[in-house]
């Protein structure tokens, strides 16, 4: 799907949600879910590529496998974060929101830590 159908999609579904929301929020909110979810599917091609390029960025810079593997790892739970914490914003559950974005930041964080022993551990061995 190409970026115009994408907008193209999008604005239709506001104006849908806007029209329904005061009369069946419910509907709206799953309107909502509806246009993001298929919005994302249409994004997959290019999700593709994104990861076609990564693996030849990896494959010419000789890097450890496991660090691009982090680094697919994390983009893929930044995007999940952000999609439902914006959901959780659609359904004016902004606490809920609040929480997805620190769930989502602690589990960078922990899979960060075994990068951040390897890098203290390249450095400590420069500086011998």
């Amino acid at each position: 799907m190409e970026i115009t159908q994408m907008a193209a999609l999008a604005l239709i579904g506001v104006c849908l949600i806007v029209t329904i929301k005061n009369h069946r929020p419910e509907i709206a909110l799953l309107l909502s879910v509806l246009c993001g979810v298929i919005i994302l599917a249409g994004c997959i091609p290019q999700i593709k590529s994104v990861i076609d390029g990564i693996k030849n960025i990896y494959n010419m810079s000789g890097i450890e496998p496991e660090y691009m593997g982090l680094l697919l790892k994390v983009i893929g739970i930044v995007y999940i974060t952000e999609f439902s914490s914006g959901i959780c914003k659609d359904a004016n559950e902004e606490s809920i929101a609040l929480k997805v974005q620190l769930a989502g930041k602690v589990t960078i964080l922990g899979i960060a830590i075994p990068l951040m022993v390897d890098i203290l551990n390249i450095i400590s061995g420069i500086l011998k």
